[in-house]
């Protein structure tokens, strides 16, 4: 599973992190010593490889494809978003606002970069406009997707905990 996100060039370098199993390598342009640097990339898709070796030289691969782009206003990136997230980058404390009218109640999870899902929470009682506070500091710091579903939609939006 090819997992996508958005980070701004401005963005300082920042940890990879969910590789799994632990002990693997990350690669790809503007990738070292396990860092990715947005301003090193550059402008444009990259795909960032995730390479384990058991200690039966069986090798296997993940793959994520982060996109560096020009963001040159929040406030104006806010207003288009169907899910905000703020601050972001964070420490692991942030607040969520959903820009679209929800069906029902929510469901929110987070994935790590390499889509294995750190925070599951069911049944959330979310109108739109309303805001949701999470407080996922215990997580390393890294690249994390906020998926939120209700019953007709799923919204994506990337989380940098640093």
């Amino acid at each position: 599973m090819i997992i996508s996100a958005y980070v701004s060039q401005s963005t300082p370098p920042f940890q990879l992190t969910g590789g799994t199993p632990a002990g693997g390598t990350y690669s790809g342009n503007g990738v070292s010593g396990g860092m990715f640097d947005p301003s090193a990339a550059g402008i444009g898709e990259h795909t960032i490889t995730y390479t384990y070796t058991d200690p039966n030289f069986c090798t296997n691969t993940a793959t994520a494809l982060l996109t560096v782009t020009e963001f040159t206003d929040i406030k104006e990136l806010a207003e288009k978003e169907e899910i905000f997230v703020y601050p972001n980058p964070n420490n692991g404390r942030f607040s969520l606002q959903i820009n679209k009218e929800i069906n029902g109640n929510l469901d929110l999870k987070v994935i790590n970069a390499m889509g294995k899902i750190v925070y599951s929470k069911t049944g959330i009682d979310a109108g739109k406009g309303n805001l949701i506070e999470l407080n996922l500091d215990y997580l390393p710091l890294g690249i994390y997707y906020l998926i939120a579903d209700d019953s007709n939609t799923s919204l994506k939006q990337k989380i940098l905990i640093r």
